[in-house]
């Protein structure tokens, strides 16, 4: 409990410096770009969703619950995660122009095949980011996060203002992510090999499909309703649907992720010792709860007064949607931690159900919501 305590208060200060900074460039960036602009971008997330998930975002987490590492583990991973890198990849350079003619953007095809290297970012610091993890050593971790959220915001500011279109966008995130993998792999003292074997890549097979399918029931659950929004209503609609979600995210960041980034480690060290799991768990989510609930309310209900003054008028059709947004976020802190959790005593796949489920039911209703 006093490891995950430092942890949380490392991740919370991490997570504060992101928050400002975040919020620092995003009214910049917002004041000067359009919500076409942000549009474009929501729509490259839609099409990256999937190939972050088997690139990056899933692979890594075998590496944080297994109890016993070996160096071919975590060579098995990051091998894994390059070649659907590099599958995805070429896949995009491809069918950039089809997925731009599909969206009916034309310039998005350019986006597309910029953005598509963040695929071998990803690949790059998915073991080492684990490592840190894993060794509860989040100290290294927020200076990581401190870098990239600084370095992000300069470049994102700064290429509002020379180019005051959606490059801005597509420069910060793939500048905040090119420094986050140096540092990662610095920090971790780890470095690409190709050593391994058919036997530790198959030891680590059952816990990875079953998190690959946890992640892609997430991703769709993220890029559902974002593909909806811009095939339906377009460009613009999709761009405060996605201001909408990034500020929530912001302070998911800020009040939950302190809590909640140190569940998945915490549950694995302490998978085998049920007593302390349920108490270290059950205090995280109070705090979390204590302090993100009223927090959420509170910007709800002054998002009429803000939003005008703070990001500008060309933003007030996104009221409604940040309000929505700033309500959905009461679910955060209790998602967060049953889910870490879950994935931590080495369960993905009840936690698997559970999101198949609930995307099912996004699913069912989406047709309701297009006659609102």
């Amino acid at each position: 409990m006093k490891s995950a305590g430092k942890a949380a208060i490392w991740v919370a200060f991490s997570k504060w410096l992101g928050l400002l900074s975040g919020l620092i460039s995003l009214v910049v960036v917002a004041r000067l770009l359009t919500p076409e602009d942000f549009g474009v971008y929501g729509f490259l997330l839609v099409v990256l969703v999937i190939p972050e998930v088997f690139s990056s975002d899933s692979l890594n987490e075998v590496l944080i619950q297994r109890t016993d590492l070996k160096a071919e583990h975590s060579n098995s991973v990051f091998l894994s995660s390059l070649v659907f890198a590099t599958l995805f990849f070429g896949l995009i350079q491809l069918g950039a122009p089809y997925i731009a003619t599909l969206f009916d953007v034309p310039s998005l095809s350019d986006y597309l095949r910029a953005m598509s290297v963040v695929l071998f970012m990803g690949a790059l610091s998915a073991v080492p980011a684990a490592l840190l993890q894993r060794h509860m050593r989040f100290r290294e971790i927020t200076i990581v996060d401190v870098i990239g959220y600084v370095v992000g915001a300069i470049v994102g500011v700064s290429s509002a203002v020379i180019f005051q279109n959606a490059w801005a966008l597509v420069a910060m995130e793939m500048s905040r992510r090119f420094v986050r993998m140096l540092a990662f792999l610095y920090f971790a003292n780890w470095w690409p090999s190709f050593r391994t074997n058919i036997h530790e890549f198959r030891s680590l097979l059952r816990f990875k499909l079953a998190s690959i399918g946890l992640r892609l029931v997430a991703a769709g659950d993220i890029s559902i309703p974002r593909l909806f929004v811009g095939l339906y209503l377009g460009p613009a609609a999709l761009g405060m649907f996605n201001l909408a979600i990034r500020i929530q995210n912001q302070a998911m960041q800020a009040l939950v992720s302190p809590f909640g980034a140190v569940a998945f480690p915490v549950a694995s060290k302490t998978q085998n010792d049920l007593p302390t799991l349920y108490k270290t768990m059950s205090t995280a989510i109070w705090l979390a709860g204590f302090i993100a609930y009223p927090a959420f309310i509170g910007a709800a209900a002054a998002a009429p007064v803000i939003v005008p003054v703070v990001l500008g008028t060309q933003w007030n059709d996104a009221i409604i949607a940040i309000q929505i947004s700033m309500l959905m976020g009461i679910r955060l802190p209790s998602s967060a931690f049953n889910g870490g959790v879950l994935r931590g005593v080495g369960k993905p796949g009840l936690l698997l159900k559970v999101s198949v489920f609930a995307l099912l039911v996004l699913v069912l209703m989406l047709p309701f919501a297009s006659r609102i």
